[in-house]
């Protein structure tokens, strides 16, 4: 089953994204292999829904 999750950043900028494995997803997030959070600050955390 996919989750919707929103990132959250330090810059304020928010990320809404889907996943079936949100916590993985964050991690990737976090260590830049995802596109979008690669040139931004790293994440502050996510909401999932």
């Amino acid at each position: 089953m996919y989750q919707v999750y929103v990132l959250n950043n330090s810059a304020g900028q928010k990320y809404i994204g889907f996943s079936q494995d949100p916590q993985t997803r964050l991690l990737q997030h976090n260590s830049g292999i995802s596109r979008w959070t690669k040139v931004r600050v790293a994440n502050r955390g996510a909401d999932n829904f």
